[in-house]
């Protein structure tokens, strides 16, 4: 371990060719960031300062912010593509939406542009949307609520005055996994294409409806709003395998 000359790079390159060659069109890659707090660690390289988000106080302590991005194989299994600690949060000359951008664009690459991402409400940002468009990303990204998007009547709204005026559907069945409307939406300052901004309701009238953001290169043949909704629930096995992982 205290050899100058250890070098894991080969490994993770390793892990993330394996990864990447089980990617397909129709794979979902959830992916995240969570923290590893080491409260009690002294020396680690590259030990930064980082939210505990396990603490029921909430405290900040020494440790590591990680990125994971992971490949949904069949009904359960995750293969991880990449784990990589931030190192913005050690000081670093860098940016989080940089380093963020880089890891994605490299696993994208890796799997030959196929595969959709899956991303939670954190990575709804405006850095992030026009070089993932660019590149050919697919991904559905939840929304906090405060981004504008443009509608198809030329409106200018927040994503959440849209959700305010859309109508909860009302079947004489509920069906199981909830009911969902799809509004095509444009983002003028990320590209002329349009965007769909998908509402999930999972009981009847619930004031807060899972709101997801599909990109273009998302949209295809077959994909409604009730799967894109089934494929955002299906991100949460990230949350599973870093608790695995921690």
């Amino acid at each position: 371990m205290a050899s100058e000359h250890w070098n894991s790079a080969p490994l993770a390159a390793e892990l993330l060719r394996r990864s990447a060659a089980m990617v397909t069109d129709d794979t979902l890659i959830p992916a995240d960031t969570t923290d590893l707090a080491k409260y009690y660690a002294r020396h680690l390289e590259g030990l930064g300062r980082v939210h505990d988000g396990s603490d029921p106080d909430g405290r900040t302590a020494p440790g590591y912010c990680v990125f994971q991005a992971f490949g949904r194989v069949g009904t359960w299994q995750l293969f991880p593509l990449l784990v990589e600690p931030l190192k913005v949060y050690t000081g670093a000359a860098t940016g989080e939406n940089a380093e963020i951008l880089g890891h994605v664009l490299r696993a994208h690459e890796a799997a030959q542009k196929k595969g959709t991402w899956v991303l939670d409400r954190g990575f709804d940002r405006r850095e992030l949307f026009e070089p993932l468009v660019r590149n050919g990303v697919a991904f559905v990204v939840r929304q906090r609520g405060d981004r504008t998007v443009r509608t198809a009547d030329g409106r200018d709204v927040s994503v959440e005055a849209l959700v305010a005026e859309q109508t909860c559907p009302r079947p004489r069945r509920w069906p199981k996994g909830g009911v969902s409307v799809t509004v095509e939406v444009w983002l003028p300052e990320v590209g002329p294409d349009p965007f769909l901004l998908v509402i999930g309701w999972r009981v009847p009238g619930s004031e807060r409806p899972l709101v997801l953001l599909v990109s273009p290169k998302a949209r295809r043949g077959g994909r409604t709003g009730k799967w894109f909704v089934r494929a955002y629930h299906k991100r949460w096995g990230a949350e599973d395998a870093s608790r695995g992982i921690k």
